[in-house]
C-alpha cells in the first residue's frame, strides 16, 4: 500500500526513477505468489489467534483436507471455482473479442504499414507489426501476443500523431508489455478475492503508459514534447466524446477483452494529468542523494523480500501427554525400553540458591530427596516460575 500510494507523487517517479517502482511491484508480485517455506525459514507457534482461527475453521484438524465439511474446506472450494470462473471468463472475452475484431477491421493503406514498418525496424522489433484500422475503437490499441497488431481508429491522422502514437505502441511491444498484463490478469484470476491485487493491476498498468512515455520523449526537445503530448489531448477528447454513448461502452469493453495495451483511457481522475506532467517535466540530472536514496529504497525492499522468507509465523497447539504418546507410538518409538514420565514418577527439587533438579523417580518420603547425575537434570528456574511443572511434586530446601 506505502508502494501504490508514493508512486501517485510525480516527484517520487522523477526523482528515484519508473524503473524503481516497477521494480517494486515485480517483488510484491513474487512474494505474493510464492508463500513457501524453505530450509533457512524460521517458525514461531502462535498459540493464541491463529488456533482460534482454525479451530472454528476445521473443528477437527486431524481431519485436514478430507471430504467432509469444514467452513476451511469451504473457503479453498470458493477460492478453485472462483479462479476458474475468472480466468475461464478472461479467455471466452478475449476470444469473442478477436473474432469480432475479424469482422470489423480494415485493412490500411500501403505506405501506413510502411510508415510502421520503419518505425518498428528504428525500436529494434524483428517480429513484423500489423497495422489494422477498425471503427470499433475511439482510441489506438495494441493486442496480440505472437503476432502483434496496431489498431487505428478509423479516422484521418497527421504524420505526427501517427508517428508518435506508432512509436508509443511500438514501445509496447518491444517491452512485451502484453505479456505482463496476460501474466497479471491471470494472477488477479486466481487472488480474485484480494482487492489489493486488482488495485495493484490497475496501477501497474498505467506505470507501464508511463514507460513508454518516457522512452519515446526520452530524446524529444521541449517543443516536441509539448507535440507529443497534445497528442495525447486529442485522442483524450475522442475518448471523453464516445464515454457516454453506447459505442464508447463497446470501447471500452473490446479494450479491456483484449488484454491489450491502449494509448489513452477515458477514465476522469489524475492519471491523465499525471502522465502530461511526466511527459513535460522529465526527471532532470540524477544528483548523489537521488541516487543513493534508490539504492537504499532497493536494498530495504530486497532486504523485506527475503527477511518474510526467514521468519513465518504459524498457528500451533498446546500438546498434551496423550498427544505425545501416540505420536511416539504410531512412530514405533514407544516400546518396553521407552518410559514416559509425568506427575507419577518425577518431581522437581529447589535449593536455597535456586539451583532446580529434576528427578526421574517417584518421591519417596522415607528416604528424602534423593538424585544423581544418573536420574536427574538441572532445569532453570524460571521453568518453574511459568508453570511449566506445576503437574509435578515441588520441593523447596528451606
Amino acid at each position: 500500500m506505502l508502494l501504490y500510494f508514493f508512486r501517485r507523487k510525480v516527484a517520487f517517479c522523477n526523482y528515484y526513477g519508473l524503473y524503481t517502482v516497477l521494480g517494486l511491484y515485480v517483488v510484491t508480485f513474487v512474494r505474493m505468489a510464492f508463500p513457501f517455506e524453505f530450509k533457512f525459514t524460521h517458525t514461531f507457534s502462535d498459540l493464541n489467534f491463529f488456533p482460534a482461527v482454525m479451530d472454528v475453521l476445521t473443528p477437527n484438524k486431524e481431519s485436514f483436507f478430507v471430504p467432509e465439511f469444514t467452513w476451511l474446506n469451504l473457503i479453498v472450494a470458493v477460492w478453485v471455482v472462483g479462479s476458474v470462473f475468472f480466468i475461464s471468463r478472461m479467455i471466452y472475452k478475449y476470444h469473442k473479442a478477436v473474432k469480432s475484431l475479424r469482422t470489423n477491421v480494415i485493412d490500411c493503406k500501403p505506405e501506413m504499414q510502411e510508415r510502421l514498418n520503419i518505425i518498428s525496424k528504428r525500436c529494434k522489433i524483428k517480429r513484423k507489426v500489423t497495422l489494422k484500422v477498425s471503427d470499433c475503437i475511439s482510441s489506438p490499441v495494441t493486442y496480440g501476443f505472437f503476432k502483434p497488431v496496431v489498431l487505428f481508429p478509423n479516422r484521418t491522422f497527421s504524420d505526427e500523431e501517427f508517428d508518435y502514437i506508432s512509436m508509443h505502441e511500438c514501445c509496447h511491444i518491444k517491452n512485451k508489455d502484453i505479456w505482463i498484463k496476460l501474466l497479471t490478469e491471470i494472477y488477479c484470476g486466481i487472488f480474485w478475492w484480494n482487492p489489493f491485487v486488482h488495485l495493484l493491476k490497475k496501477d501497474l498498468s498505467f506505470c507501464l503508459e508511463l514507460r513508454c512515455d518516457k522512452r519515446v520523449t526520452k530524446t524529444l526537445d521541449d517543443l516536441e514534447r509539448c507535440n507529443y503530448g497534445q497528442v495525447l489531448v486529442t485522442q483524450l477528447k475522442e475518448c471523453y466524446g464516445q464515454k457516454e454513448d453506447e459505442k464508447g461502452d463497446k470501447d471500452n469493453m473490446l479494450k479491456s477483452a483484449l488484454v491489450g495495451m491502449s494509448f489513452v483511457t477515458n477514465e476522469k481522475n489524475r492519471k491523465n494529468i499525471h502522465r502530461m506532467e511526466m511527459i513535460l517535466y522529465p526527471k532532470k540530472k540524477q544528483t548523489g542523494k537521488n541516487a543513493v536514496v534508490t539504492v537504499l529504497m532497493i536494498l530495504l525492499t530486497v532486504g523485506i523480500f527475503f527477511g518474510s522468507y526467514c521468519i513465518l509465523i504459524v498457528p500451533g497447539w498446546a500438546v498434551t501427554e496423550e498427544e505425545c504418546v501416540a505420536d511416539l507410538v504410531s512412530s514405533g518409538e514407544y516400546n518396553n525400553n521407552v518410559e514416559v514420565y509425568d506427575e507419577t514418577n518425577m518431581y522437581v527439587y529447589v535449593e536455597k540458591d535456586k539451583t532446580t533438579h529434576l528427578i526421574f523417580e517417584p518421591y519417596d518420603e522415607k528416604k528424602g530427596v534423593v538424585y544423581t547425575k544418573d536420574n536427574s537434570i538441572i532445569i532453570p528456574y524460571s521453568d518453574i516460575e511459568d508453570g511449566y511443572y506445576d503437574y509435578c511434586l515441588i520441593l523447596k530446601e528451606k
